[in-house]
């Protein structure tokens, strides 16, 4: 097994993938692998034979990114800065203009942001990066399949459905 630095990032991912989905809904290892094998199995091959001719194979681990800090920082810059021009025009003096002071836009700043935090944090975050990636072996890959579905390999040659990638 070939791993990155991230070993512990990689076994505690929130998502795995083989092929490069555009969704990642694989949430353990073993159900990424499984599938994985159900694409690529032929019609009456059994899971061992499947597993000798498609692998090695490269899992990717993914976890949901953090908002970053300087994203809300900005964001609530943004928010401010708004505000005041806005202000300024509804209700502004005769000219338009009200001065905030940088200090006090800096102020608002602060106060605002976490009131963005928790208001942020009622949402799901499903961006997503890579964390890690591991290339497991024939053999790997079917001590994995024989821990999570036992059953599989009771059979020699069970009906296995074929899906083209």
């Amino acid at each position: 097994m070939n791993d990155q630095p991230n070993t512990d990032l990689f076994d505690y991912a929130n998502f795995y993938d083989i092929g490069g989905h555009d969704n990642l809904d694989h949430e353990t290892l073993n159900e990424c692998i499984e599938d994985h094998l159900d694409v690529y199995a032929e019609i009456g091959e059994s899971l061992a034979a499947t597993i000798k001719r498609v692998c090695p194979i490269t899992v990717k681990a993914f976890n949901r990114m953090e908002v970053d800090e300087s994203w809300i920082k900005r964001l609530a810059g943004l928010l401010t800065e708004r505000v005041a021009e806005d202000f300024s025009e509804d209700y502004g003096g005769p000219d338009g203009e009200t001065e905030f002071t940088d200090a006090e836009i800096a102020r608002q700043i602060e106060r605002l942001m976490p009131w963005l935090r928790e208001t942020l944090s009622l949402a799901t975050v499903w961006a997503c990066e890579e964390v890690g990636r591991r290339t497991y072996s024939a053999e790997e890959v079917e001590a994995i399949m024989r821990e999570w579905q036992p059953g599989e390999f009771a059979n020699p040659a069970p009906a296995r459905r074929k899906v083209t990638p």
